[in-house]
């Protein structure tokens, strides 16, 4: 009935099959549930979930904030900071919801803000990019600590080397599950050839990758 561009859809694993379902979240909420050979089964109404809630609101994302390999419903606003978890039923219960304690004070949404897993625990984290660089941890029940934040100075480039290129990388593990975090310093989000959401160890952790304009990758 409509493209799956549509901002109110999103292909997501509802039922932890390892196949996409597809989720919308607008005016009605509903799903196709993925039986495999490319179909889909029938349109199937969410029996629970936040109302007025949308995909397309400000705030509003779906992540895994608890770790359970289970995308979560995540509302970040000046009124309400926290998430609703999803049930086995495709739903969003009011009752379930976990209230973030100190709230983000800038927007998730953000182009030098990313939501990723940095510590390879299944929960989602905060990396953002700012005058420095900062990894906020997240807590399944208290949302993002102060004591869980890390940040790390900019550093300027040596002289002749190229703005996006890796010139330092610096280790920090000022957390309270002592995690080590890697930065590259001399990278913002937007730096042309950088994607700091590509998994590269093997440890289900993902690193930032950068391009060289040869087409090579560190």
């Amino acid at each position: 009935m409509t493209s799956l561009a549509n901002p109110d859809l999103e292909l997501v694993d509802l039922f932890c099959h390892g196949l996409p379902d597809i989720l919308e979240l607008g005016s009605q909420p509903r799903y196709w549930r993925k039986l495999g050979d490319g179909r889909f089964d029938r349109l199937r109404g969410i029996p629970k979930v936040p109302a007025g809630v949308r995909l397309t609101d400000r705030g509003v994302q779906l992540i895994d904030a608890n770790g359970d390999g289970r995308v979560d419903l995540l509302v970040t606003s000046d009124a309400l900071s926290g998430y609703y978890p999803l049930d086995f039923r495709a739903g969003f219960s009011k009752r379930s919801f976990q209230r973030y304690q100190p709230a983000p004070n800038f927007d998730l949404e953000d182009p030098e803000t990313r939501l990723v897993d940095l510590t390879g625990d299944g929960v989602t984290d905060v990396l953002r990019s700012n005058t420095s660089f900062e990894c906020y941890f997240n807590d399944p029940t208290d949302g993002w600590l102060h004591r869980n934040t890390a940040r790390v100075p900019r550093v300027e480039p040596p002289a002749g080397s190229h703005r996006g290129s890796v010139s330092e990388l610096a280790l920090s593990a000022r957390t309270t599950s002592e995690v080590p975090c890697a930065f590259l310093a001399t990278l913002t989000m937007t730096t042309p050839g950088v994607s700091p959401r590509v998994g590269v160890t093997g440890h289900s952790i993902r690193g930032i990758v950068s391009r060289r304009q040869t087409g090579g990758a560190d």
